[in-house]
């Protein structure tokens, strides 16, 4: 892997915020409902008013995506609203050469995030469509 600066300046009032997508695990009957042993797969998800990002597809039964965005945020009462009282919908997509369908998603909730010392940790079962 190749090296990169970590070192990040932030600005008074400015936090960074990250969410990490580390990996799913296909249930027997998702792995039938694909008819593939090894499904080509992609997470979508949008958070706050940031552009929708995209994880690599990736193959198989437990695809790990590992995959960070970081957000530049100030933590204004806005901001703070929408941690408190919004989620974000995670979405799984099945992958077709350039095509794909969206096969199940879950709920992320970040309340929790105000009372853990800016960090949580959490899984999330994931709803088939």
């Amino acid at each position: 892997m190749d090296e990169f600066d970590e070192t990040l300046y932030l600005e008074r009032g400015e936090n960074l915020f990250e969410i990490h997508i580390s990996k799913v695990i296909f249930s027997s009957g998702a792995m039938h409902a694909f008819g593939d042993d090894e499904p080509a797969t992609f997470c979508t998800y949008a958070f706050y008013d940031f552009e929708l990002q995209i994880t690599p597809v990736v193959y198989g039964r437990t695809p790990s995506y590992n995959f960070t965005s970081q957000y530049l945020v100030k933590a204004d009462d806005c901001f703070l609203h929408y941690i408190e009282q919004n989620s974000i919908t995670l979405e799984v997509h099945h992958a077709y050469g350039i095509d794909y369908e969206t096969v199940a998603a879950c709920q992320l909730k970040f309340h929790e995030i105000l009372d853990n010392n800016g960090k949580i940790y959490s899984t999330a079962n994931l709803i088939g469509n």
